[in-house]
This record gives structure tokens, sequence and C-alpha cells, in this order.
């Protein structure tokens, strides 16, 4: 199936002959052993059933050692990490400039409750330099990316009381009130108080639109809706593209249009950042790359260096005065040791042409999932933008009694088949999306051109297997 992408791939060769294998990218595994402090039979598996995830095929694996692009297991086999711990190490794993800074604040001051110091007036400064705001902005500190969720939604409520609204496929963290406005699993515990519209789906557009020409008419319902119901609304939060479940990608006209409305309306715009953001999608801020501008913005995962965790909200700084002195506070938000790596982090990104490489990562992904989706025998949609990647097993078993498809293996299945091989050649790529079968690459920014090369390479040997079960059945 041909994708619904019409235009050239940027900066990629037009043909698509198989992808060379580059030197140095063996897997492998390096002949000098790794101390391994445990042996599987000697650890008593505690973990409850909420925490694992046997839908995916990495959580079999138990890894010891990470550096740059790869990871090692138990058995010393050696990985190319391109799920990134869903964008938390954009920089590689164990980056020398990070851990560096680590050891040396690790032994100079690495935790206070509350009260400031030089690291976190610096990291605040000059995220504030960054946001994508154009009046004076504040910067409020957390830990993690549901607890800045938490914020942002209390700071929108005190400058606005109302329902807040989010869209379908959105994911904002698994407490238990950013559990309400994220796709994914909840108890009946909290009232709800909020209201869901769709997000964009551009592989199989509802209007029969291309995201390049279009004008984001998918989202007129919801603008009408927007406009009936304003009086009642506190905010709306959006991601700038959607991550944890199924990287789908939005036209910048689409978060313009939500713009507006939202703007003509006083209601306030919360950009979720926290996996999208520092670069993923092209800037510090893809609000900024897609010529929006947020209420609050907020940031995480990939701010700690793969680390520390930390998070933060930016905002208008009279919005980010709404709340009363003392009236929020974390026990470990804002510490000496996570803003020590964090102001690393924002330096490392702005300052080490790792965002000049975007243009750049686009081009190999753009031209690997092209070729990809060429290559194979199973109906594929294909996406790219930014450092990031998707590829959709299209389902055709929605007719299961008819004689063509009663047999035919659910897209689910092939995706996972597909993600399991590519992990039995030494790559990780993240099965995702509502129905699980999406297959994202995230890369870390400092990957190179024979990383990808490696990649798709093993990406083009593991449809075989998902071929296989295919034919078989």
């Amino acid at each position: 199936m041909d994708s619904y992408r019409k235009h050239p791939v940027p900066n990629a060769a037009s043909s698509c002959e198989p992808l060379s294998l580059a030197t140095g990218c063996s897997l492998s595994t390096e002949p000098a052993a790794i101390a391994v402090p445990f042996t599987e039979d000697a650890i008593h598996d505690a973990s409850p059933r909420g925490v694992r995830r046997p839908y995916d095929p990495n959580d079999a694996l138990q890894f010891v050692r990470g550096e740059g692009v790869y990871l090692w297991d138990v058995d010393n086999r050696r990985y190319i990490d391109f799920v990134s711990g869903y964008s938390s190490t954009i920089f590689g794993h164990s980056h020398p400039r990070l851990v560096n800074a680590a050891i040396d604040q690790l032994s100079i001051l690495t935790q206070l409750v509350g009260l400031r110091h030089p690291w976190r007036q610096k990291l605040e400064s000059g995220l504030a330099e960054l946001a994508p705001m154009t009046s004076p902005v504040k910067v409020w500190l957390t830990t993690t990316g549901a607890r800045a969720v938490e914020v942002a939604w209390k700071i929108a409520y005190a400058a606005r009381p109302g329902r807040l609204v989010a869209f379908d496929l959105g994911f904002h963290g698994r407490s238990l009130a950013t559990a309400e406005i994220s796709d994914t699993a909840k108890l009946p515990i909290l009232p709800t108080a909020t209201d869901r519209l769709p997000y964009p789906r551009c592989q199989s557009c509802p209007v029969g639109l291309h995201p390049k020409s279009c004008n984001a008419e998918c989202f007129e319902p919801s603008a009408e809706w927007i406009d009936k119901n304003a009086d009642e609304l506190s905010a709306i939060i959006v991601e700038p593209a959607i991550g944890a479940r199924g990287y789908f990608y939005a036209p910048s006209v689409f978060f313009q249009r939500l713009h507006q409305v939202a703007r003509r309306n006083g209601i306030l715009l919360i950009d979720d950042e926290i996996q999208m953001g520092l670069g993923r999608l092209g800037g510090v801020f893809a609000a900024q790359t897609q010529g929006w501008e947020p209420d609050l913005a907020i940031l995480g995962k990939s701010l700690g260096g793969g680390i520390v965790p930390i998070a933060a909200v930016l905002g208008n700084a009279l919005l980010m005065d709404k709340l009363p002195e003392g009236y929020e506070s974390e026990t470990f938000a804002g510490n000496p040791l996570a803003c020590r790596i964090a102001v690393e982090a924002v330096d490392l990104l702005r300052n080490d042409c790792l965002l000049d490489r975007i243009p750049m990562i686009e081009s190999w992904i753009a031209k690997g999932m092209t070729c990809l989706q060429k290559s194979s025998k199973q109906s594929i949609l294909v996406d790219w933008k930014g450092a990031s990647g998707v590829l959709e097993i299209v389902d055709d078993t929605s007719s299961r009694n008819s004689p063509t498809s009663r047999n035919k293996v659910a897209a689910s299945t092939i995706a996972r088949d597909w993600v399991t091989k590519a992990r039995d050649l030494g790559l990780l790529v993240h099965l995702t999306g509502p129905k699980r079968n999406r297959i994202a690459i995230i890369p870390p920014l400092i990957a190179d051109e024979s990383n990808f090369q490696q990649a798709f390479k093993i990406l083009e040997l593991a449809t075989s297997a998902a071929q296989a079960r295919s034919l078989r059945h």
C-alpha cells in the first residue's frame, strides 16, 4: 500500500538500493566481558503485574550497561537503542559530559528541600530565555512529567476555573489526575472534570486531504464545540505530536487554528512537550517550529539527560503567580543534582550542534521508512517528523467472516513479531499505538548515519518473521 505521503524524501537518494551495513556497527558482542553483579536465577522477581508489559517484546530482557546509542544485556549482547527511554536519553547513554557533571555534583551538594541554590537559578533563567512565549516567563520545577502536568492544570484552573479539554490520543501521565486526561487505563476514583476531542489522524484523514496542503478541516467540528462550550472550559492541553500512544503527527496549521480558537474564547493552552520537545521535532520547543504560542509549556524526560528525573512548567509570569505562596511543594523538586545535570543537558542541546543535526536525521529516517515500505510484502503506512518515525501494519482482518480474511493474522500480532525479530537481531524499537500495530523508532540525537543504516537493515530482515507467520495462516 502506498504511503499517504506524496512529497519527495528530503536529502535522500531516490533509489532504494539495499541498505549497506556500515563498518563498526556489527551485531557481535564486544570481546571484553561485562561484570554482572547478579545472575537471573539469583533474583526474585518481585514486580507486580501492574508494572509489567508482557505485550512488549523488550520487556523480556535485562540490561546492565549503556553507552552512546547502545545497550548491553546480561548475556553481553549489544543492541542499538532506538527507543531511547521514550526520549529520556536523547543524548545517548552515559554521555561523558553529563556523567562528569553528575559525579562532580555528587561530591558537593545533592539535595535541598525548597531552598535556593545557584544551579536552580541558572536552570530557571536559562529555560525562561528559551520559552516559546513573548512575555516575561517564570519556571516551576518538578520531579516528573505527571507532576508537571498537575501543576500546570492547577495554575490554569486558578486563573480560569472550568473543565480541562484533552485529545483522545494524548498521554500526560498515569497518576490519578493525569490518567483522567490520558489514553490509558484508569480507575473510576476521581470525578470526571475533562472533555476529549479527536486528534488528527493524517495517515487516514477523515476528510480525505493531505497534511501538506490542508487547512486542518478535520478540526472544524472541534472548533465549533469549543466555541459553544467556552464558558465552561478552563484550558486545553495538547502534545505537539502524539508520543506514547503511537507517534501521530499533526500539521502545523492544526495547532495554529487551535491557538486561534483558544485565544478568541479566553481559554488557556497548555503545551505538553515532555516526550516530543527538546529537539525531537526540530527546535528546543516544537511549538515554536509549528508557529503557535502556548500559555503554559511543559518539559520533562530528556531534561534530566537520562540520569535524573526532572520536569518543568514554563509560563507567563502573571499566570504562573496565580497559585498562592506555599501552595505546592515536592521534596526532590529542583534539587542541586538534578538542576546541575539539566543545565548541562540544555547547554548540550543548544551548543553541541545537536539541533542542527535534526534535518539530517529526518532525511535518514525518511529514506529508511520509504524503502522499507516499498520492500515489505505487508501493507504498511509510514510517517516521520524530525528525529522520529513510525510504521503502521494495516489491519486487513476487519471482515473476519469473509473467505479472504478469515485466516489472516491480526496487525498487532504481525507488529509484535516484527519487533521481536528486530530485538533478536540487535535493535530495540517501540511497539505502540492504540491497537499496538505501530512500530516507532525514537533514536538518540547523537545517532549517526551508520546507526540508521544498520537499524533499517535489521527492520528489513525482521519483516521475514512477520511475513512467515502471515503466510502460515
